[in-house]
């Protein structure tokens, strides 16, 4: 019963569409909030749709926007890899990040205004550079780029990253 908005790539809240489509047929509330088989689906789709993002988000000032990502086609093929009985293989994961330096306030009234403000240095010390004088740290967003020409996000000049900081309302 809800509408669900999010900002267009080059950030990841195509991931979040592509995760709710592909939940959409399980009875997420008889599985019961918080119990293994239910965030077995969650994280099962998480994957499924980070794995996408990876392959096909990049940036739509030189890239087409992927609308195939929320196909119903795609979720389809994308759902039947959900395998309720087995987590999927997946790569090793990165280093591990103990701290967070990330910020996100939202606020709405009656009357449906919202305001959303999100800080982020994106590591646990942004780029280590503080700017003399003024007691914050510099972010380094351009840590999301890759160095596969074949990926959608390589570096290159005037591209934007992968955008991790999206504000969300339902």
């Amino acid at each position: 019963g809800y509408r669900v908005w999010e900002l267009p790539p080059n950030g990841q809240g195509v991931a979040t569409l592509e995760m709710l489509r592909i939940l959409e047929p399980y009875d997420l509330e008889s599985m019961g909030q918080g119990s293994a088989l239910y965030l077995h689906h969650l994280i099962e789709a998480k994957k499924l749709a980070y794995a996408d993002i990876r392959r096909f988000v990049g940036d739509t000032l030189r890239d087409e926007t992927p609308a195939h990502l929320l196909s119903d086609a795609f979720i389809a093929e994308r759902r039947g890899k959900l395998d309720a009985t087995r987590a999927a293989v997946r790569p090793d994961p990165g280093p591990e990040f103990t701290a967070s330096e990330t910020i996100y306030l939202t606020a709405a009234d009656a009357h449906g205004n919202m305001v959303s403000f999100i800080n982020s240095l994106f590591d646990a010390f942004g780029s280590d550079v503080v700017v003399p004088g003024t007691g914050f740290a510099l972010q380094n967003r351009g840590s999301a780029f890759s160095l596969e020409w074949t990926r959608p996000i390589p570096v290159s000049p005037g591209k934007p990253p992968l955008a991790t900081t999206l504000p969300h309302s339902a």
